[in-house]
């Protein structure tokens, strides 16, 4: 499969995310929300034509913003209410949750309806629901990672994407934790849109249950290849699988070639994606790719 590149919608995408990360660093000063949004245009225009994905065009713009405004997270109060709604929802929908793998791959899923444009409540109102009637998968390859996880691996990472996920994941996590010998999580380095990064792990209180937490080491959505840790690179070298949650961790993971299997669990939401992937719209994959 070829790689998935930024097309002109995913430049109106960004656009829009500039804006809006923008106007929530300004907090209200229109003066400021139009000095942060040229400065971020102009990081987008500067980058453009380079074959940069999607994640790393918006990383840019990220960068361009939080260091024109000395705003750190500008995304954080989002954050706050995301894990809010998200964690009273994926309680809410807990009963509906059988314990085998397809099932806890399904909840997981269903939580990668979050995104930075949408309110938790907005995407997620009808998880019971969903989670009742059952979610089908238009790539369903589970099998394969279940195959894995019966050859009993040394060392699983798991790729986290939005905050509010994490109560979505937290049940495949565990799962997977007793399948593994050491099963790390993997959180951003910083802050990157409404990403999780060790700060909101901690303040969620769920942080008592993972075996083990590091981070990529970058402020970046997805993986930023140019800027993560050494530290990270090594675990990721280390490891015999890798599930990565999100569009982001897809987008900048399936065109590298890596030495680890990685189960890639993703809902497609752009019309650029689904056309790339000639999928659906609103379609859950569950994507198996073996080590290179």
């Amino acid at each position: 499969m070829e790689t998935f590149k930024s097309f002109p919608e995913c430049t109106d995408c960004i656009t829009n995310l500039a804006r809006t990360a923008s106007e929530l660093s300004a907090k209200g000063d229109s003066g400021l929300m139009e000095k942060y949004h040229t400065k971020a245009l102009a990081a987008l225009d500067e980058s453009q034509g380079r074959g940069y994905t999607s994640p790393e065009l918006a990383n840019r713009v990220m960068r361009a913003i939080r260091q024109t405004s000395g705003i750190e997270d500008p995304y954080l109060e989002f954050k706050e209410n995301e894990m809010k709604n998200a964690q009273s929802m994926a309680s809410d929908a807990m009963d509906w949750v059988n314990q085998d793998l397809h099932s806890l791959v399904s909840f997981s899923a269903l939580g990668n309806s979050l995104d930075f444009f949408q309110d938790a409540s907005q995407v997620l109102g009808d998880v019971k629901e969903r989670m009742q009637q059952g979610i089908s998968f238009y790539q369903d390859q589970v099998d394969k990672l279940e195959a894995a996880l019966a050859r009993k691996p040394k060392q699983l990472i798991f790729l986290t994407d939005n905050s509010g996920e994490i109560f979505f994941d937290l049940p495949l996590v565990r799962y997977l934790s007793q399948k593994a010998e050491n099963m790390t999580l993997v959180v951003k380095g910083g802050p990157a849109l409404n990403d999780l990064t060790r700060k909101e792990l901690k303040k969620s209180g769920l942080e008592k249950y993972i075996p083990h937490v590091a981070d990529t080491g970058a402020d970046g959505a997805g993986v930023d290849w140019e800027h993560v840790s050494p530290e990270f690179m090594e675990l990721l070298n280390s490891s015999d699988v890798v599930v990565a949650k999100g569009m982001a961790n897809w987008e900048t993971i399936f065109p590298r070639s890596l030495s680890v299997p990685v189960f890639f669990l993703f809902k497609v939401k752009c019309k650029p994606l689904r056309d790339f992937l000639n999928a659906p719209a609103d379609s859950y994959w569950a994507l198996w790719k073996p080590a290179d």
